[in-house]
């Protein structure tokens, strides 16, 4: 939850609110109330619902406590180190690493080397919003479905 900068202000107005998503490829939302106070009222509800939002839990704690340990073994192997919070589901979260190391070890130098025949900064961002966009398109279904594939398996074999 953010104020307007200096350019919403003068593009939307007085009184904005936007809603950042975590995950930068989904939705921003800004919004506008009526006075200074209505805003910081509905900062204040915002603010709120964040922090009480959370995903349902796995209902097996040892899956939940194999998934945190495996994910932060695999962060690391990527060279990601350091305090990570679980934001969202575990597919959820799996999209947003898969996604950081496609752009690390790939996007990055493929947008670099495809936006070098781009003369406009404004075509060079579109070429890398255009890019970064199709990829997380793809990203994101064929690991939650991947990770539904592993989690119904092991759950199988455990009721065997």
């Amino acid at each position: 939850v953010e104020l307007f900068n200096a350019e919403e202000l003068n593009s939307f107005g007085s009184f904005g609110i936007k809603l950042k998503p975590v995950d930068e490829m989904k939705r921003m939302w800004l919004i506008r109330a009526e006075s200074e106070d209505e805003q910081n009222q509905w900062i204040e509800v915002f603010m709120n619902a964040c922090k009480r939002s959370q995903p349902e839990p796995q209902s097996d704690e040892v899956y939940s406590e194999a998934f945190r340990c495996a994910y932060r073994v695999t962060r690391a192997s990527y060279g990601y180190f350091g305090v990570f919070s679980i934001i969202g589901t575990e597919s959820e979260m799996l999209e947003q690493l898969t996604y950081a190391v496609l752009n690390r070890e790939i996007l990055d130098d493929h947008i670099a080397v495809t936006s070098t025949n781009q003369t406009s900064p404004v075509k060079k961002k579109n070429v890398s919003t255009q890019v970064r966009s199709t990829v997380h398109k793809i990203v994101k279904p064929i690991v939650k479905s991947t990770w539904t594939a592993a989690l119904d398996t092991a759950l199988s074999m455990q009721k065997s």
